[in-house]
């Protein structure tokens, strides 16, 4: 009972660290110290804590199977968590076929966001092509409205580290 024990404490420190891990990762990307280095600590003291628990249980395969499982298991709960949340902003590049795009385009102003619309050239004319900026946890409903008013638009969305302006949240049009 005390080894099932170990070994469940081994996968749950794992997989906690490496959330911690993950998320430290993400807020220092975005340029949040602070977050950051708050995360440094806890990833630093649970690998210390990890790694004294596992070392006096080394040979044992079952033991090093919960620690690799627990560091997959805490990637893949980090992730979830981390859709789930939304942290940091975006920025789409929407391009559309033609330019008689206004009623999409006012929709898109209608929900609370910033739209720049641009002049553009294809092969087959001219297209508008959009740039909107919006909170990573409005990236899916984004584009399905996009994609379910133009199913022929091209929707290029990343991540951005916003340093001016600002970005109102997407809401339902009528709200």
């Amino acid at each position: 009972m005390n080894f099932i024990l170990s070994v469940l404490n081994i996968f749950i420190i794992r997989a906690i660290g490496s959330m911690v891990v993950s998320f430290r990762i993400i807020y220092s990307l975005q340029g949040r110290k602070l977050l950051s280095s708050c995360f440094g600590f806890f990833e630093a003291s649970l690998f210390a804590l990890i790694i004294v628990e596992t070392m006096q249980k080394l040979g044992n395969p079952i033991v090093l199977c919960a620690y690799g499982l627990g560091f997959g298991a805490g990637s893949m709960f980090a992730v979830i968590l981390e859709q789930k949340i939304g942290l940091g902003n975006l920025s789409a590049t929407v391009i559309l076929q033609g330019m008689d795009n206004d009623d999409l385009i006012d929709d898109i102003r209608d929900c609370g966001l910033g739209v720049t619309v641009l002049c553009g050239e294809g092969r087959n004319g001219p297209r508008d092509v959009l740039i909107v900026s919006l909170h990573r946890k409005d990236a899916i409903k984004f584009r399905q409205m996009i994609l379910n008013r133009r199913k022929d638009a091209f929707v290029s969305i990343y991540p951005v580290n916003a340093s001016n302006g600002y970005i109102k949240r997407l809401r339902s049009k009528g709200n």
